[in-house]
């Protein structure tokens, strides 16, 4: 009888051992998953596509890790949508882009870069590169853009061509300010805006945000519907975009904070995906 109870605790033990091994692996690859997700976010300016090194025109791929949304420029139209990993594989879609017309030649860039982000299966992080591949080989190859802060002369041009977007976010334990120009992001969570945080704007990030609200109706923007209202019955985040151009200043509505109206969401977007890319550097 000992026999078997000194038997079964054996085996017990070991079962227990097993178990802890198996969460603890678990445990370990969504770690490493999550830390790759983290190192894959940010700006990317593409250096090979397939069998192409020698681009025609400048390419870019955005991964915002927080939301994980992607935008880029594949050129002839900007491109946004979702991505999703798991370790080290990969998917995109859906994708859209905007609706530009555009010469052959870009049009056919455009469609090889598409293309190959819905055969990529896995991606691969090296330095400041990341590869996008599948069965058949690797299919792309970018380098992440990496900002720095801008000068004072770059802050005083802002006085002379007024150009910005704003995006302000508050409830009662919480504020967010982001302002982008041309050659600056200036990021705050001081409610008086008196302490600031300075970096560079690529200017590949300014030439998206402007594709995105060139044609912006002012009269319009200033008529959008939140499409939810959370903000009016719990005290979470209200949030606004407003943007001035020369000495036009227009305010959306107020919105719930992550939450924008859809005419504005891809906007909204990209403002964040660009917030969190340049503090991160």
């Amino acid at each position: 009888m000992k026999f078997l109870i000194s038997l079964f605790a054996i085996v017990m033990m070991t079962e227990s051992c097993n178990s802890s091994k198996a969460s603890t692996s678990v445990d370990e690859s969504q770690e490493k998953s999550n830390t790759m997700q983290d190192l894959l976010s940010g700006a990317y300016t593409l250096s090979e596509i397939e069998n192409i090194d020698k681009l025609p025109m400048t390419l870019s791929i955005n991964f915002d890790a927080s939301s994980n949304r992607v935008s880029g420029f594949s050129g002839c139209n900007s491109f946004f949508g979702d991505y999703t990993t798991d370790g080290n594989t990969i998917s995109f879609g859906p994708l859209a882009t905007s609706k530009k017309y555009c010469q052959d030649a870009q049009n056919k860039i455009e469609r090889q870069f598409l293309d190959v982000l819905s055969k990529t299966r896995t991606y691969k992080i090296e330095g400041n590169s990341i590869y996008l591949s599948n069965d058949d080989g690797q299919l792309l190859k970018a380098n992440k853009q990496l900002a720095s802060k801008p000068s004072k002369s770059d802050m005083v041009k802002d006085n002379y061509n007024r150009t910005l977007i704003t995006y302000q976010a508050q409830s009662r334990g919480m504020f967010e300010f982001v302002q982008i120009s041309e050659s600056g992001v200036r990021t705050s969570s001081d409610r008086n805006l008196k302490s600031f945080t300075n970096y560079r704007c690529d200017p590949k990030d300014w030439e998206a945000l402007s594709n995105m609200f060139q044609n912006i109706d002012n009269d319009e923007f200033q008529k959008l519907e939140a499409p939810t209202n959370k903000r009016l019955y719990d005290g979470a985040a209200h949030a606004t975009l407003s943007i001035i151009r020369g000495d036009v200043e227009i305010m959306s509505p107020s919105f719930d904070h992550g939450v924008p109206p859809k005419e504005i969401e891809e906007l909204v977007n990209k403002v964040l995906s660009i917030k969190e890319s340049v503090s991160k550097q």
